[in-house]
């Protein structure tokens, strides 16, 4: 395995430098006769980490490479889009770091994270979800166009019993129930323990029996 991971490493560079360099004669095609310009017919759907960055310094082969994808404006001469399953993050600041790493402006459009395709789920953005993880969760769940939005920390505080991981936080005496709290419909899971502690609960306590976890 350590051969093939040294094997790869030096194959690498000669590998992006080929690829890209035949992107770019693919690319260059667009430009008709007489400097008139049509669409590319071909884009690149690019990983991140461990592909064009390690950890926060950016892959040199990757930064060549790039250096053969942009034009004398500086612009992308094929449409590129970036990929992660990072999800702890909003686009406009993945898209300001990747701006920054790699010398170019990125747009928050050319980003997908993680969550990035509930923005298709149309359907339930009008519903109350749950939702559950790391970062901005609140300002990622808006982005995508959720507008009835719970975290775990508001379940626990309207139903302290449900928290009973930890022994600090667990109330002194046992709170009357509230009828109030509206309807959670979707949550999206992120660490365990607290948060899957109160999803649990939620869909069988009967004191909030019509919580649904999908």
């Amino acid at each position: 395995m350590a051969a093939l991971g040294k094997a790869a490493a030096r194959w690498a560079p000669g590998l992006w430098r080929r690829a890209v360099r035949a992107a770019v004669w693919l690319g260059g095609r667009r430009f008709a006769s007489g400097g008139a310009q049509s669409p590319p017919t071909f884009g690149l759907l690019l990983d991140i980490d461990g592909v064009l960055v390690r950890g926060h310094q950016v892959i040199p082969a990757a930064q060549e490479a790039f250096r053969w994808l942009l034009d004398p404006q500086g612009q992308l001469r094929v449409p590129v889009v970036f990929v992660t399953n990072a999800g702890n993050i909003s686009q406009c600041t993945k898209a300001e770091e990747l701006s920054a790493q790699l010398g170019f402006q990125v747009e928050p459009d050319q980003v997908i994270l993680s969550h990035s395709p509930m923005k298709l789920f149309s359907q339930h953005h009008d519903r109350r979800m749950l939702v559950s993880g790391q970062g901005p969760l609140v300002e990622n769940a808006r982005a995508l166009g959720f507008k009835h939005l719970v975290t775990v920390d508001e379940l626990r505080a309207a139903f302290p019993v449900l928290d009973m991981v930890d022994l600090q936080r667990r109330p002194k005496t046992t709170p009357l129930p509230r009828n109030d709290f509206p309807a959670i419909e979707v949550e999206s899971p992120g660490v365990s323990q607290l948060k899957m502690q109160c999803v649990h609960r939620c869909v069988v306590c009967s004191q909030v029996r019509r919580c649904a976890s999908v």
